[in-house]
């Protein structure tokens, strides 16, 4: 209850940090709700909305695709061609295309993944600045929640974590068996390792 009615406050507020926190409290809430499909959907008008009003924001940019690669419905190619651009020098944004080519067993698509993930100097989740804008969000929209739930700064914290723990980290399996064929596909090995 407390994550719905904190999603509808911070979803009325005009900033991107406000809405891309809506948005993830939206996707953990949509758990409990008859229609998961219709509460991602919210998630994603709230999180697209976020990235028009940042669009050079990683993090959100980050936010937006991860609450897309979860939802069954979303096709993400254009939304990870945006995190591409914002931050072009991060490998971890080709992960939800990377997953998508190792569903379709696309070996060609998964080499080029592979290859232009490894060309990146850096692998990032935005972690630190994700947690820090939610918080923020949370915090400024203290006096509109009521009951209490994450009255405090710790039991902000605590829920920021676990929401930030759910929906940013993405799942490494594509990775992990793309690298796997490497014995079949030899020209991955290097790839792989870099």
């Amino acid at each position: 209850a407390w994550t719905a009615q904190a999603a509808q406050v911070l979803g009325t507020r005009a900033d991107a940090n406000s809405l891309a926190t809506a948005a993830a409290l939206t996707v953990i809430g949509s758990g409990l709700k008859a229609d998961p499909s219709r509460s991602e959907l919210a998630a994603l008008d709230l999180a697209a909305r976020a990235s028009e009003l940042a669009p050079q924001n990683s993090a959100i940019g980050w936010l937006r695709l991860q609450l897309c690669a979860l939802a069954p419905a979303c096709d993400m190619r254009d939304i990870a061609t945006v995190m591409r651009w914002v931050d072009p020098d991060n490998a971890a944004a080709w992960l939800p295309t990377l997953a998508v080519a190792e569903r379709d067993k696309d070996t060609t698509e998964v080499d080029r993944v592979l290859a232009d993930m490894a060309r990146e100097p850096h692998f990032h989740f935005y972690w630190n600045r994700i947690v820090v804008f939610m918080f923020d969000a949370l915090d400024a929209a203290r006096n509109e929640l009521s009951g209490g739930y994450a009255g405090s700064d710790s039991a902000r914290y605590a829920a920021v974590i676990g929401i930030a723990g759910s929906e940013v980290i993405p799942p490494f399996a594509p990775l992990v068996d793309a690298c796997r064929e490497s014995a079949a596909y030899p020209e991955r090995r290097d790839l792989c390792l870099r």
